[in-house]
């Protein structure tokens, strides 16, 4: 929508450009001929222009946004992956952890079952 807005100005300006040529200009009829055909042609190769450079901006756009959604994708398999290696790594020392984890415990639960009197006798 902006880019027919964008060349609808483009077109405005220059209708109103050339109108306003033809009547401020005190050019005798031949010449006032020449300029309103050079103007015409400059305002029809700024269009063309204009029209090349936004099928140009559409199709880069297009591509930047496609290479940007593979990259988004290959950045979050490789993160997917890399997760998968550190679980696969970290398991080992996670049994480990949890075999210390459980003989604290048991250390603490035997701690709790000796007798007050037979802890104070020890100290």
């Amino acid at each position: 929508m902006k880019t027919k807005s964008f060349i609808a100005g483009i077109v405005a300006g220059g209708v109103i450009g050339s109108v306003a040529t033809l009547l401020t200009t005190p050019l005798p009829g031949k010449e006032l001929r020449h300029s309103v055909k050079v103007n015409y042609n400059t305002t029809k190769d700024n269009l063309l222009t204009a029209k090349q450079e936004g099928i140009a901006l559409k199709s880069q756009f297009q591509q930047t946004w496609n290479e940007g959604v593979n990259k988004m994708k290959a950045t979050a398999s490789e993160m997917k992956d890399s997760v998968d290696d550190w679980k696969d790594d970290i398991k080992p020392h996670l049994h480990q952890l949890q075999k210390e984890i459980d003989e604290l415990q048991k250390t603490i639960d035997e701690t709790k079952r000796t007798p007050k009197k037979e802890h104070d006798e020890k100290l």
